[in-house]
């Protein structure tokens, strides 16, 4: 029943595992804040001593921003990525609860324990949490579902694409900033590169690379939407979505969690807009099913 999803997204199981992906995410942001915070600040540093430092204090700064770029794809980014597969795992566990779909060990691996979830979600709030996705309410499952899926992927691409924009714009900025100083203290390619712009060159490679990451999983996210629609245009010609087709949309789902996050402050700057679209179109994709798709008695 397309009411099911909205009253299990809230009992007490489906909450512990969105408690449990919640903070897994949190922890691999954790992370990259970390190595953008660093990087940052030996950026800034590089710029401080190339204005008021000395040429040899500068070239310090330049052989510790070489040294942190190394040592924060050695040391930090493989903490970030084991923290994010464990939320997509948590977030599986959520999805395959409401969604009552199976359980694919081939493709996600074992089955976290009730224990794990736990553990994970511990000292996580549950704000923002409950009606986690749209009302569906009046759909037949699994076609319920599948109008769940396609929201949780549009939003997904739409933040991805959004915040790659934002980082590239960022990053150049910064760069035509760093020249821009360059010209004005009359600095050598060879002071420029030393002084600044070795000193820049973490926090460069850091935004640019999480912004390539982040439009390869928004053009990821792009082929998961076209797929869910393709099914729903089926659906409104009167064809049911299988649980199989879902199940398999989900794995797919699910192997796009596993990549690089979107910042809390960007997922809270841009949440009320989205969830507003998201319930809107929702309600109207129900409206479009034809009636033999749709509950007789729908829920209230």
């Amino acid at each position: 029943m397309g009411a099911a999803i909205r009253e299990r997204q809230n009992d007490r199981p489906a909450l512990a595992a969105a408690r449990a992906f919640r903070r897994r995410y949190m922890l691999a942001r954790r992370w990259r804040t970390l190595r953008f915070a660093g990087s940052a600040l030996i950026g800034t540093a590089g710029i401080a001593l190339a204005l008021f430092g000395s040429a040899s204090s500068a070239e310090y700064i330049g052989a510790i921003g070489a040294a942190w770029l190394l040592g924060s794809r050695i040391a930090m980014r493989p903490n970030e990525r084991r923290r994010q597969h464990d939320g997509a795992l948590a977030q599986e566990v959520f999805d395959t609860e409401v969604f009552r779909l199976p359980w694919n060990g081939t493709r996600a691996g074992r089955r976290p324990a009730p224990e794990d979830i736990a553990n994970w979600g511990r000292r996580q709030s549950e704000e923002d949490l409950p009606d986690w996705y749209p009302d569906t309410n009046g759909a037949n499952h699994p076609v319920d579902v599948l109008i769940c899926q396609r929201a949780i992927v549009t939003w997904a691409r739409q933040d991805h694409e959004t915040y790659a924009r934002l980082l590239r714009w960022v990053a150049t900025a910064i760069g035509i900033g760093i020249i821009a100083l360059a010209l004005a203290l009359d600095l050598s390619l060879g002071e420029f590169l030393l002084r600044l712009g070795l000193p820049y060159l973490p926090l460069a490679f850091e935004m640019l690379d999480v912004a390539d990451e982040n439009s390869r999983f928004a053009e990821l996210k792009l082929r998961l939407e076209e797929n869910a629609d393709a099914l729903f245009a089926e659906a409104v010609d009167g064809t049911a979505p299988t649980v199989e087709s879902c199940r398999q949309l989900q794995d797919e789902i699910f192997a796009s969690r596993r990549g690089v996050g979107i910042p809390q402050w960007f997922y809270s700057v841009t949440r009320d807009g989205r969830q507003r679209n998201m319930e809107e179109v929702a309600a109207e994709l129900v409206r479009k099913l034809p009636p033999s798709l749709k509950d007789e008695e729908p829920r209230a």
